[in-house]
């Protein structure tokens, strides 16, 4: 029997499932809740699997993040945060939230949407592997699609906390355009709301231990503020700025601006201290050929003090086109039609008015010195259709005349 509140349980269901490229799952192959079939495991990490599925009733494919059951409640108070944050914000940079559910004896599952797509992460390491780097037009189209939905998250007061690679999907829409989603808002930071007991403590996407207390974030991608800050309180947009500074180093040179040294002792603190004490390099040292523009982006979101970031989004938006004008890159076609003002529209019927010629009615009907009588001869094709179009010029004009009439009115009042 399913308990109140519960879904209904897993049942074994082998067909349709394929190999796992990562280690095999107890779970694969699997129904759960009479509603996903479970396919693949396409990710792992400390708090469980992620799992390539498909809607029994619809066929869509989603992606269910399991928790496992032994894991501790801090974790899954993360995984309560990321459903609510993702449905707070609902916007196509986000990876949408279908639903989630807890299944006695297996833990808690979270099914999103599945992206047609790569992990950032994957884009960078292929093109390590033959020793090339992401060309300017696809840094450049990746960090705008980025800042855009950065932008949607400042305006719902909510601060990722871990953008890295890893966390964003590249994919490219049906009209060839780059699009990207942002994933795993487990340590979201909602500001003037409470981070609650489980966030300080084990709750990163890789555990950070640093001797006796842990941190929010991944080391190459933290901000000076999240490694020394006592309290949340300077947790700011300017946090996610310094992420997306040094993830735009990493596009650029295939590596985070600060890895740890060969021989210290501590790779983490290593790196930790680099954050917190040491500028971001210059990525012309690395890649000579990079815009002078997209290097100095780097350093002003990735300045120590937040004053001296960018102070918004747009801010950073604003250089990124810039450099794109620089490159002589054309910027990706809007995908939406711009609105059309009731000034621009009186505008443009009034170009129309002066190319259209009114007659009278005695005009229309009197024969032409080279058309024969029509009482002689029957009308021709050609001079029956000049005649509609000199009916829909008046009734055109009729139309319009009314139609400038009203809005005139609509404006300046009777």
């Amino acid at each position: 029997m399913v308990k109140k509140g519960h879904a209904a349980p897993v049942r074994r269901d082998a067909d349709d499932a394929r190999p796992s490229r990562r280690q095999k799952t107890p779970l694969l192959g699997t129904v759960l809740a009479s509603k996903y079939k479970l396919l693949e495991n396409i990710g792992e990490g400390g708090f469980g699997v992620v799992y390539l599925a498909k809607a029994v009733a619809s066929g869509e494919r989603v992606a269910i993040k399991h928790l496992r059951k032994q894991k501790i409640q801090n974790l899954v108070e993360r995984f309560e945060r990321e459903e609510a944050v993702m449905r707070l914000i609902a916007d196509d940079g986000i990876v949408r939230v279908i639903e989630r559910f807890h299944l006695d004896g297996y833990g808690h599952f979270l099914v999103m949407e599945h992206v047609d797509g790569r992990a950032l992460d994957d884009l960078i390491a292929d093109q390590d592997e033959v020793n090339a780097r992401l060309d300017f037009r696809q840094i450049l189209d990746i960090m705008e699609s980025l800042l855009l939905t950065a932008r949607v998250l400042d305006a719902h007061g909510v601060v990722h906390r871990d953008i890295k690679p890893e966390n964003i999907m590249v994919s490219t829409d049906a009209d060839g355009r780059t699009r990207t989603k942002i994933m795993d808002f487990g340590v979201a930071k909602v500001m003037g709301g409470n981070d609650g007991p489980g966030m300080h403590a084990g709750m990163t996407s890789r555990c950070v231990e640093t001797g006796g207390f842990a941190l929010i974030g991944t080391p190459e991608f933290m901000s000076p503020e999240q490694i020394q800050s006592a309290t949340q309180d300077a947790i700011t947009v300017t946090t996610d700025i310094y992420a997306l500074g040094a993830l735009l180093y990493c596009m650029l040179v295939n590596e985070p601006p600060f890895v740890a040294d060969p021989f210290a002792g501590n790779a983490v603190l290593d790196i930790l201290r680099k954050q917190i004490h040491d500028d971001p390099p210059d990525a012309r040292d690395v890649r000579p050929e990079v815009p002078e523009r997209l290097a100095c982006a780097v350093q002003k979101a990735m300045a120590k003090k937040q004053a001296d970031r960018y102070l918004s989004a747009d801010e950073f938006l604003s250089d990124i086109k810039d450099a794109r004008k620089e490159l002589g890159l054309a910027e990706e076609a809007p995908s939406k039609q711009e609105p059309v003002s009731i000034e621009d529209l009186i505008g443009s019927s009034l170009k129309n008015v002066s190319a259209i010629r009114f007659v009278t009615a005695d005009e229309l009907m009197a024969p032409t010195e080279s058309e024969p009588s029509p009482v002689m001869t029957d009308p021709s094709p050609s001079r029956t259709g000049r005649r509609h179009v000199r009916i829909m010029q008046i009734f055109l004009g009729t139309a319009l005349l009314i139609i400038l009439g009203v809005l005139w009115l609509l404006l300046h009042g009777t």
